[in-house]
């Protein structure tokens, strides 16, 4: 509790310069905590605090005082609607009242609040814990468990959530029902015994029998128990109802049922169930298929706050099925999605930034997004945000943060591995270690990955961290190549024109030449091309030639734009123009291609 002593204290402290007193000052004369209410002497201190560019002292200006915090009047709106009832709470809070303390914390925990009230917020919050109550037992828990603001306390703050579970506060048992269902099996159960069992308890006990989770499975049972939670009202038992009666594979389908369950709860305003139905009508489940009444229900479950359903009015506009593809409109709902904290819109609007498709390509959007996504924890950016640091694709290239995102996704993903064998293969963020990248390339190679076993057939055959052995490099290339990696099939040509590790046969490099070129390869394409261009394994055809040096040159590869060229130079395929035999020159040569070049200052030939 506040005394008079602490005040007397605050104010020497304040007189120091100390920033913290005098928005304590400010705070405690605006509230009458140890002092008598005095408006005027709290917009004094609060503006001293201010000035000092205290950011806890700008906020309380600006939200309890008029002007925008520049009169030392209440602003009316806070006077006629907060003042009175906050400045109970906090003398309450003062005199240690836990459900005051809980209650004054309230949204001071967000990840934009400043440290000041954020760990004010963490003290008050202490302080009722200590008196064992519940709703702030959970609160300091959930923060202690998924702050990143906090260190060290993890642990701490599941045990005080098991803690409030313990005591039967429901949000405290709905998160350990996600995080670990067995510790609060026994707290549902006996809370469902009760004679006057909540729906809400209800529709969780059927959850274990419905997942066979401490107890074993009986999908009837859990039926019974969803259906008994209904008659309590329960939306989400019925959202839970629709779904097995629709999807699941333990009862026969219903969808007719399925469809009634989800429109009940939808009328009740459950939004999950609201996503759910927009789908029954978009697909016809248990109801005529109704593209208009689907992007109600969706959107109407997007303005209500479900995220899922962002998602899938992406995925609406997207369908040619639903209605004719809309990029804008799709791109739309991706950002929508995006700022209501959907990572699953934020990474896809990455890939619409990287297309151009319905908005426009920008290579620092493109990185701000997908660093967005990846810290958010969604595992698909992990690899492709390693990328940007890698390449410095909209931001400056870091081999130290392209080697920790890549050992992030490595940890669960075969990419993330071949990524992380690259950065010891270059050198990337860690000293070169070829040995450990092989180490690395083979656990994802065995585990079927083309990429890895594509890069460990180049070290077989470059002879890097391990011997130089051309029979095992063909060995790799063709696991990769059967499952229609491009380079793969390419370097199999390669081999066989040359042969390498095999007898020279250039009608099988032909043939691994043109499925890597259909398969996409840049290489491939220009190496394809270059066989019709000098008859080698196949019949000259330099309408061929062209059609495949034009593919690769269309990806910037530049040995494919000097032989373009020489065919526009000569007219072969084509007629002779000097204008595009120019252009193409000049474009190898700013990739720095040597020959072309040369080439231009041979024949001082003019930028068109």
């Amino acid at each position: 509790m506040t005394t008079k002593f602490d005040i007397i204290k605050l104010k020497a402290q304040a007189v120091l310069g100390n920033v913290e007193a005098m928005y304590e000052l400010g705070f405690n004369y605006l509230y009458g905590i140890g002092v008598e209410d005095n408006i005027e002497k709290a917009h004094e201190y609060l503006q001293k605090a201010a000035a000092k560019n205290f950011a806890a002292a700008k906020n309380l200006l600006t939200n309890v005082f008029a002007d925008n915090g520049q009169s030392s009047a209440i602003n009316s709106d806070f006077k006629e609607k907060g003042y009175a009832t906050f400045k109970r709470i906090c003398q309450d809070a003062d005199k240690g009242d836990p459900e005051a303390l809980y209650i004054k914390s309230i949204g001071k925990l967000d990840d934009d609040i400043d440290d000041y009230r954020f760990f004010r917020a963490i003290d008050d919050l202490t302080n009722a814990s200590q008196k064992e109550y519940a709703p702030a037992l959970f609160a300091l828990g959930r923060t202690y468990h998924i702050s990143t603001r906090v260190s060290g306390k993890k642990a701490e703050g599941l045990s005080m959530i098991q803690q409030a579970a313990d005591m039967e506060f429901i949000p405290a048992i709905k998160y350990m029902m996600a995080k670990a269902p067995e510790s609060v099996y026994k707290v549902v159960k006996h809370m469902s015994e009760a004679p006057n069992a909540d729906g809400e308890i209800l529709c969780m006990l059927a959850h274990y029998y419905q997942e066979g989770i401490v107890v074993e499975k009986d999908i009837n049972k859990a039926i019974t128990i969803f259906e008994k939670s209904i008659l309590e009202g329960n939306t989400d038992s019925m959202l839970e109802l629709g779904w097995i009666f629709e999807q699941s594979e333990d009862v026969p389908h219903d969808y007719k049922r399925a469809f009634d369950l989800y429109s009940k709860a939808a009328d009740l305003n459950n939004t999950a169930a609201m996503n759910n139905l927009g789908t029954c009508y978009k697909k016809g489940i248990g109801t005529e298929d109704d593209k208009e009444k689907a992007l109600a229900c969706y959107t109407k479950a997007a303005e209500l706050g479900n995220i899922e359903a962002y998602w899938n009015l992406y995925l609406y506009y997207m369908d040619d099925i639903s209605t004719e593809r809309n990029f804008k409109k799709a791109v739309e709902w991706l950002e929508k999605g995006d700022k209501a904290g959907n990572l699953e819109c934020t990474f896809q609007l990455t890939m619409h930034i990287m297309n151009g498709d319905g908005i426009e390509e920008d290579a620092n959007k493109y990185f701000l997004y997908m660093q967005k996504a990846a810290k958010g924890g969604y595992k698909d950016a992990f690899v492709r945000l390693g990328d940007c640091y890698r390449y410095g694709i909209g931001t400056q290239q870091n081999g130290n943060y392209a080697f920790e995102w890549y050992k992030k996704a490595s940890e669960f993903s075969l990419d993330g591995i071949a990524s992380l064998a690259k950065c010891y293969t270059y050198g990337i963020g860690i000293q070169r270690d070829d040995k450990k990248a092989i180490e690395l390339y083979k656990i994802a190679a065995e585990q079927g990955y083309a990429q890895a076993q594509f890069d460990l057939g180049i070290c077989y055959r470059q002879g890097e961290g391990v011997e130089k052995d051309p029979q095992k490099a063909i060995e790799w290339y063709l696991k990769a190549a059967e499952q229609g990696h491009g380079d793969a099939l390419c370097n199999l040509g390669i081999m066989y024109e040359n042969g390498i590790g095999v007898d020279q046969d250039s009608s099988k490099a032909f043939d691994f030449f043109k499925k890597s070129a259909v398969a996409g390869s840049v290489q491939g394409q220009f190496c394809l091309g270059h066989l019709y261009y000098s008859r080698r394994g196949t019949e000259q055809d330099y309408a061929e030639a062209i059609k495949w040096f034009k593919e690769a040159a269309d990806q910037g590869e530049p040995d494919s734009m000097f032989h373009l060229a020489i065919c526009y130079n000569d007219g072969l395929g084509v007629e002779k123009d000097s204008n595009k035999m120019a252009y193409y020159m000049y474009a190898a040569a700013d990739r720095g291609f040597q020959r072309a070049i040369e080439a231009i200052q041979k024949y001082n030939i003019r930028r068109p």
